[in-house]
């Protein structure tokens, strides 16, 4: 349940809520406004962009613009194609087991969890949200809830704040301490929506309408053609009188003499291009926010064909949209769940019946395919039952005359030749030896899924299988970096910078977003927009071992960087040489090198989620085949190795896993026994050490390639760009980097910014190691990553006794240990290869200092200590690469 917040800002639209509701902790700080509802046009749409993409980025000008282009009617349509299907499908929260969880689906069935579905997909249309979702109980006892979409006029998501303002920097904090926990992102930091793309045709249709109404008014009505006589002044007094005050049912009383014509409007201007131009903004609407017009608005020119066309493809789109909704739930709506205090370990939200049933035609071949392929005996009544077919009353009878009837197999004669009639490949020979039968049961099988599988391709099941793919290039990759402002602020210092923690953090962003993309198994790993990684149930050392080597290579990078700049300041005579000297070097470290590295960290990924699937899977796929893209971009040396075979323990797959070279898209497709020609394997295996004996592959192992990156667990070698770059070890400079280098805040200042004062632990050493999580036979403690961190109970004991040093007062930080890993203000990488890591936790009365290193391939907790009030010892722990802020 929330808690309550003292020192609240009083609010100037109070938030209602229903009886028993709990207010949102967030409402209490912030100043909610309404939106400016002015009118639109089109540079107010270029102006809005603008302001949303800047440097400082706001985006009120673009929320008050989409608000104006949410009351289009159209729009409404559109958006409501999209968000009725996920409301109309049956979600369910199971737990692990599958069993229903009663308290969660209560709140399924609340009104809430729809405004939840409604604004997730508004994400999709507004761009990123924040919602902070509330529970209560009702008097029945049945669970409801709030959803709490919070004021996107105070959104600041660059910097994880809710401002307190709809104009204002400073704010809430969302990603850290309670609000961690409280409140939902949903969508991408920098998304700003469809309405974007939708919004300039609804301006359009805005105008076009009044536009449109204006023709209207002055075509649409009937001409009058009035004559009198020219004399009487008096006459054409009354006549005008007479036609001004003709009313609805058109009588009209005029004066004698006068003669009236109504004349019908039939100019040309018949509004046919008013009309076309507002359909074809409804169109661009419709396009923008659902990808289709057909089944929005039908047109006469297109036939049924081309709307049916149209209506898959907005199957294919609700289709796409649940998976969304599905993984936004079972991400991040779970963990708001979990803080309130419901129990959802191992649960996950589904879509009953979604898309797991057979048609009868479908389940009746599938049935049939079983018995008479596969030779699987299936009942008789099986088949009446499922079916729904009567059984006759004489069925015994009917059965065993129906055996009498069947003609026998005719002996071949002495001599004859046999008939040349193909052997049915899946019929299963049972007179076989036992593994003779159970190598052609296997194939038999494998031919029968992959004829049937299509029948189950839509039905929601975690990815098991091993078979490869064509690793793909992210085309759509974007350096959104701002050079202008960087090289300013380059040229200001004099051209003496040793490090840029900007250009650091933009670039580890980038390489770690790419691993994430190319990680397949959406299930084993999870990244989130800043560097770093949100551990799941995968082995945590290894993505660990990533995460170092992708930190430590975009340092080595930055200061590549830095020191290239540092050279061309030196050439240059003004700061505008100096600009376009380091623009063209950025365009070519950044958007080459950089889209090249991202590629390589994302192919890794992906590369590395299947060498660990496969691994597991070799008893089933004790094979490994080569494969390429098969496009005429293969390189001629990965091309003469498609379709080489090993054995999945064969030690070349140490040097040929991929990628084999930048950009190498080749791929590992997994093989059972029976379905590889044993004879070849010694053909493929020269094939094999011929590209690797030949000057190609020399070339690549000197630019890191080569090796298993997934194996030795790391993305970017040691003799590749940027580490060999250097006289001295680069990690020596990177180790020597402080708290100045990134622009932080000193020390002091940290601390008095801290809220509250170190938790203090008043049990004994003993009682908080039993009460320790266990893991594989090891005590651990959760850092902010959610990474187990080994307690060896040797350290722990030297740590919190007296027996050679004063070290029993640390018990009492025992609280401020645990809380230090999770909620740290500052980790830094440090040491040699900078395998160690410091967390520092700031409070207002001390600042705790953590050190965890890397060992055998785990994470394991050294020591925990408050940082004395000296420069020396404040400089020596914020020193390194720091990695979170």
């Amino acid at each position: 349940m929330a808690r309550k917040v003292s020192n609240k800002r009083i609010t100037k639209t109070k938030v209602t809520k229903p009886a028993g509701a709990p207010d949102q902790i967030v409402l209490h700080k912030i100043e909610v406004r309404p939106y400016n509802r002015t009118e639109q046009d089109i540079p107010n749409w270029r102006r809005a962009i603008q302001s949303a993409e800047s440097q400082i980025p706001r985006r009120s000008l673009l929320y008050n613009l989409y608000a104006d282009v949410d009351l289009d009617g159209h729009v409404e349509a559109v958006t409501g194609k999209r968000r009725d299907p996920i409301k109309a499908a049956n979600w369910q929260f199971v737990d692990k087991e599958g069993t229903p969880v009663d308290a969660v689906n209560d709140l399924i069935d609340s009104v809430g969890f729809d405004d939840l579905l409604d604004e997730i997909m508004n994400a999709k249309f507004w761009g990123y949200s924040m919602m902070e979702p509330t529970f209560w109980q009702d008097q029945d006892g049945s669970w409801e809830m709030d959803a709490g979409l919070l004021p996107r006029l105070n959104y600041r998501p660059e910097n994880g704040i809710l401002s307190y303002d709809s104009y204002s920097e400073e704010g809430v904090n969302i990603r850290e301490g309670i609000y961690a926990k409280t409140i939902m992102e949903v969508g991408k930091i920098k998304d700003l929506g469809l309405y974007m793309k939708a919004s300039p045709y609804a301006i359009l249709k805005r105008g076009g309408l009044g536009d449109y109404a204006a023709f209207i008014q002055t075509f649409g009505n009937p001409l009058i053609d009035a004559m009198w006589n020219g004399f009487d002044e008096k006459q054409r007094v009354q006549l005008q009188q007479a036609l001004q005050e003709i009313g609805a049912g058109g009588t009209i009383i005029r004066p004698d003499g006068t003669t009236i014509d109504i004349k019908e409007n039939n100019v040309n201007a018949t509004g046919d291009a008013h009309g076309n131009f507002l359909r074809f903004l409804n169109g661009e609407i419709s396009k923008a926010l659902i990808g289709t017009t057909e089944t929005t608005e039908s047109s006469s020119s297109s036939g049924y064909a081309q709307s049916k066309t149209h209506q898959e493809q907005d199957e294919s789109k609700h289709e796409t949209d649940l998976n969304y909704v599905r993984r936004v739930l079972n991400s991040r709506f779970i963990r708001i769940l979990q803080s309130a205090g419901f129990d959802t370990q191992g649960g996950r939200f589904i879509i009953q019946g979604e898309s797991q049933e057979l048609t009868v035609k479908e389940s009746y071949e599938m049935y049939k395919s079983m018995r008479k392929e596969l030779g699987l005996p299936i009942d008789d009544d099986f088949f009446y039952e499922t079916f729904d077919v009567p059984k006759p009353e004489n069925y015994d009878s009917l059965k065993a005359q129906q055996k009498e009837q069947k003609p026998p197999v005719p002996e071949p004669k002495p001599g004859a030749k046999k008939a040349n009639k193909k052997e049915d490949p899946d019929r299963v020979n049972l007179s076989l030896s036992e593994e003779e039968t159970k190598e052609q049961l296997d194939s038999a099988l494998m031919r029968w899924l992959r004829r049937f599988l299509p029948f189950f391709s839509k039905a929601p099941a975690e990815t098991t299988g091993a078979a490869g793919h064509i690793h793909t290039l992210d085309l759509n990759f974007k350096d959104d970096f701002n050079y202008d402002d960087y090289l300013r602020r380059f040229w200001n210092r004099g051209g003496n910078t040793v490090f840029d923690g900007e250009l650091f953090n933009s670039t580890a962003d980038k390489l770690i977003n790419g691993l994430r993309t190319g990680w397949i198994d959406g299930n084993k790993i999870n990244l989130t927009d800043a560097p770093g990684f949100v551990y799941g149930v995968d082995d945590p050392g290894l993505l660990t071992a990533f995460e170092q080597n992708l930190f430590r290579f975009s340092g080595a990078k930055t200061l590549w960087e830095v020191q290239q700049l540092n050279a061309l300041f030196r050439r240059a005579t003004s700061f505008e040489e100096f600009y376009q000297l380091g623009k063209q070097f950025l365009d070519k470290s950044r958007k080459d090198y950089l889209e090249t590295e991202y590629n390589t960290a994302q192919l890794t990924g992906e590369a590395s989620a299947n060498y660990y699937r496969l691994i597991k899977q070799t008893d089933i796929f004790p094979y490994w085949q080569y494969k390429t893209a098969g496009d005429n971009l293969v390189r001629p040396e990965h091309a003469a190795l498609e379709g080489v075979t090993l054995p999945a323990n064969d030690p070349i797959w140490d040097k040929l896993f991929p990628p084999n070279g930048w950009n190498c898209r080749c791929y590992i497709l997994p093989r059972m026994k029976h379905e590889v020609d044993l004879s070849k394997v010694d053909a493929d295996r020269a094939r094999a050490m011929a590209y690797i004996d030949s000057p190609k592959f020399e070339r690549e192992t000197k630019s890191g390639f080569g090796v298993n990156r997934a194996k030795r667990k790391f993305v970017f070698a040691e003799n590749q760009r940027y580490l060999k770059n250097f006289s001295k070890d680069p990690d020596f400079t990177l180790r020597k980097l402080g708290a100045e280098d990134f622009d932080l805040l000193d020390f002091i200042t940290m601390k008095n910014r801290a809220i509250g004062i170190a938790p203090q632990y008043e049990d004994t050493a003993v009682a908080f190691w039993e009460a320790l999580e266990e893991l594989e036979g090891e005590k651990v403690l959760r850092d902010y990553h959610n990474r187990p961190v080994s307690v060896g109970k040797k350290d722990f004991d030297r740590h919190t006794q007296d027996a050679r040093k004063k070290r029993a007062h640390r018990t009492t930080l025992l609280n401020a240990l645990s809380e230090g890993l999770k909620e740290a203000e500052e980790v830094w990488l440090t040491e040699e290869k900078l395998t160690a890591y410091t967390y520092i936790k700031y409070y207002q009365d001390v600042a705790i200092q953590i050190v965890v290193k890397m060992d055998n391939g785990s994470l394991k907790l050294i020591s925990w200590y408050e940082i004395a009030e000296k420069e020396s010892v404040i400089s020596k722990a914020r020193r390194g690469l720091l990695i979170k802020r």
